[in-house]
């Protein structure tokens, strides 16, 4: 008899809560910076009201931005040498999001990159900020009006975060801002990671 075993695809992210980092600083540095919309069309631009800093390196640039980079490596590399996964990386880029009151962003992916991240200096559990992830890969069952809400039962997720959260997700997985209805400009921190080394052998074979 011949058994054939199937393992199903799984979707993962890592969370850290309260990095303690000096976020009164950080925010001040990220009002600092010069935003744009995030998309050319008039239209969306109206409805999502997202923007983007124009900066795509911001660690280099905010207070301590050196530390807090090394802080986040280092979160980052342990964790996942926790699952097996001893990878050196780099962070290749880095830029700040500021939603407005009523915004939200459409659902993405970002293309070319092993690991995004997304930090958030502010915003609390009473402002009921989120990130949406969804499944790559459907599942052939979605739990509505259910308060379960992960990727075991649904093909949606989403993650509530606060002020001094860190989120990480391999950047293959879509996901979008959720609806935010806070009273104040929420401002985030993302940011893309490539691995380090030689990826692939012979004639697959990339250096990055």
């Amino acid at each position: 008899m011949k058994k054939n075993i199937f393992i199903p695809f799984s979707e993962w992210f890592l969370y850290f809560e309260d990095l303690q980092l000096n976020d009164e600083l950080i925010l001040k540095d990220l009002k600092k910076l010069q935003y744009e919309f995030c998309d050319d069309d008039i239209n969306i631009q109206n409805i999502t009201k997202l923007f983007m800093s124009k900066n795509t390196n911001i660690l280099s640039i905010l207070t301590d931005g050196d530390s807090i980079k090394e802080k986040f490596k280092n979160l980052i590399k342990d964790s996942l040498k926790d699952m097996g996964i001893n990878q050196d990386f780099e962070i290749q880029n880095s830029w700040s999001t500021l939603v407005k009151s009523n915004g939200f962003s459409e659902i993405h992916y970002h293309a070319n990159y092993w690991l995004s991240a997304v930090y958030y200096p502010s915003g609390t559990l009473e402002d009921n900020i989120k990130i949406e992830f969804s499944r790559p890969q459907i599942l052939p069952w979605d739990v509505t009006n259910n308060p379960i809400d992960s990727f075991f039962f649904n093909n949606k997720c989403k993650q509530i975060v606060k002020k001094g959260d860190l989120i990480v997700f391999p950047s293959y997985l879509k996901h979008r801002i959720f609806y935010y209805f806070g009273n104040l400009d929420r401002y985030s921190i993302a940011m893309n990671i490539v691995p380090i080394g030689k990826i692939g052998r012979n004639d697959s074979m990339v250096r990055f």
